[in-house]
């Protein structure tokens, strides 16, 4: 987690902090899809999350806000964010001529470290030279750069995941849960090995145990979930942490859950299951437990209207 202090002058109102926060971020084309969050404390009440209003001063919604604090977070889940995120035309000569010197000066200090190796390579001796060697390490930096609403939207679904707000069924869960075990940690190999290296009592049997300090669900795992859950994360080796990102957006894009914001419905009955009422970019959905049992399309909405 990252903080930013800003400094708010007395009558700027929502808009005027979101356009700056997105601005820094260098996401200012795809703002309609965030929003700030802060919690309000105010007297003898329970602490309550509000979205900033972009039309008010901020200094009247966070008169209760102490510290003064708000969070970056998607509001708006794009539909398809494969197609709907784009990116700004002249970000992207900016990025392409970085990324050229960058290779550029990668190449010309190897020239002068090592002049022979980067002479028998030009000449088809050794494997590819230095240009073609750096150039998937630099390339994986620049789509990193270039899709970072996408970097956005993936955390916030670590987020949701970890939060319970992504529901899914067992082994959608195991398989999310591997993935970003693959972003945020890597290779299960490496993992594994470091973890033996520190550890003088290490078996097959307990590979799950590299797992005890992370949260890897919401609520906890059992041993035998964190089993499979290792299990599943081997079966990603070699998988590029941009790749499995990817897989996860992909992913939660087929979970009737995705972009959900959950209201609990209290019910008339003490034995009956959780319910929930929350709104989506498709429309209004009713969950009952983690099965949704309803969707109120937004069109639905509008011929009411």
């Amino acid at each position: 987690m990252t903080y930013t202090s800003l400094k708010v002058k007395e009558l700027a109102n929502g808009k005027w902090l979101l356009d700056e926060v997105c601005r820094r971020q260098e996401v200012l084309p795809e703002i309609e899809y965030f929003g700030l969050r802060y919690i309000s404390c105010e007297l003898l009440s329970a602490p309550t999350k509000h979205w900033l209003k972009l039309t008010k001063p901020i200094r009247t919604q966070l008169k209760h806000t102490h510290p003064r604090l708000v969070s970056f977070r998607i509001k708006h889940y794009p539909p398809d964010p494969f197609n709907d995120l784009k990116l700004d035309k002249s970000k992207y000569v900016r990025i392409d001529r970085k990324l050229h010197q960058t290779v550029s000066c990668i190449a010309a200090c190897h020239e002068r470290r090592y002049p022979e190796a980067n002479e028998r390579a030009s000449r088809g001796k050794e494997g590819p030279t230095v240009y073609q060697r750096s150039r998937p390490r630099c390339v994986y930096g620049f789509l990193n750069y270039i899709f970072l609403c996408r970097y956005l939207l993936f955390h916030q679904l670590h987020r949701d995941f970890l939060g319970g707000r992504l529901i899914a069924p067992h082994d959608d869960l195991i398989r999310l849960a591997a993935l970003f075990l693959q972003v945020t940690l890597g290779d299960a190999s490496v993992i594994e090995a470091s973890f033996a290296a520190s550890q003088s009592s290490f078996s097959s049997g307990e590979a799950s145990t590299y797992l005890s300090n992370y949260r890897a669900l919401h609520g906890g795992s059992s041993r035998k979930t964190e089993i499979e859950i290792v299990d599943e994360h081997r079966k990603l080796e070699g998988l590029l942490p941009s790749e499995a990102a990817a897989e996860v957006i992909r992913a939660a894009l087929r979970q009737p859950s995705y972009g959900l914001e959950p209201f609990r419905v209290l019910a008339k009955h003490k034995k009956s299951r959780p319910m929930h009422v929350g709104l989506t970019h498709e429309g209004v959905a009713e969950f009952i437990g983690s099965k949704r049992v309803q969707l109120y399309k937004w069109y639905v909405h509008t011929l009411l209207d």
